[in-house]
């Protein structure tokens, strides 16, 4: 009887502990910026021969871009033909992590306002934080069919450590895991901007540079970078 009783008031306590015991609320996901916000940032598309990329404005008729799209003495930009003359640019290191270039074009007037997106020189992303890539990924490269080249893409990448392997700078570089594993051609020069949600606004914190590659622990690994303001 001594048993039953205690067996009864075991029973009882355990029913009590599982009643009051609270499942843990479902994370909410995090904000996004909506398909017009991101449409609203203004990236330019250029074409230097058969090279092709993308460009964010910095000034009246002033653009930052990818140094290596700089192979001839005119461009396109938006599929009109410019002359330019480079403002500053990275060292031309042979490598990605400084290859930018700031052009201005002397042929074509591109005013700053309302084409300038907002800008955060002095933003501070986590890992683990999305950022936005925008840019004119080119056709043949998207895994879908029927893009047309000069469509302007949005790529959500998310921000990681640099890998343990870089011997690069750091400084001025935010590196980044995006989706397929590609190189995106086309993107590069192209916007990097993150959510302000308190602000409901998407703020540009650079341009994305393209992709780096390593080795860890024998292990091959592709990354992405992004360089961000201020360009000189």
């Amino acid at each position: 009887m001594r048993l039953r009783a205690c067996g009864l008031f075991l029973a009882l306590l355990l029913s009590s502990a599982c009643s009051t015991l609270q499942r843990p609320a479902a994370r909410n996901p995090a904000p996004e910026p909506s398909a017009g916000q991101l449409d609203a940032i203004t990236v330019h598309h250029i074409k230097s021969g058969r090279l092709q990329g993308s460009a964010v404005a910095v000034a009246d008729d002033r653009l930052v871009t990818s140094r290596h799209l700089l192979t001839r003495r005119l461009v396109q930009v938006d599929g009109v033909p410019t002359r330019y003359s480079i403002v500053a640019s990275g060292p031309d290191d042979k490598t990605y992590a400084d290859d930018w270039a700031v052009i201005e074009l002397l042929d074509l007037s591109i005013p700053a306002p309302p084409t300038l997106p907002d800008q955060d020189p002095d933003a501070h992303v986590e890992v683990g934080q999305d950022i936005y890539l925008i840019g004119y990924w080119r056709r043949g490269t998207l895994p879908r069919a029927g893009i047309s080249e000069q469509t302007k893409t949005v790529v959500r990448a998310r921000v990681v450590s640099p890998p343990p392997s870089w011997m690069g700078p750091r400084t001025g570089l935010i590196f980044l895991d995006a989706p397929h594993g590609e190189t995106y051609a086309g993107l590069s020069g192209g916007a990097a901007a993150y959510y302000d949600s308190v602000a409901d606004r998407l703020m540009v914190i650079g341009i994305y540079q393209g992709t780096i590659e390593g080795k860890v622990l024998g292990w091959k690994w592709k990354g992405h970078v992004v360089r961000t303001f201020p360009f000189p």
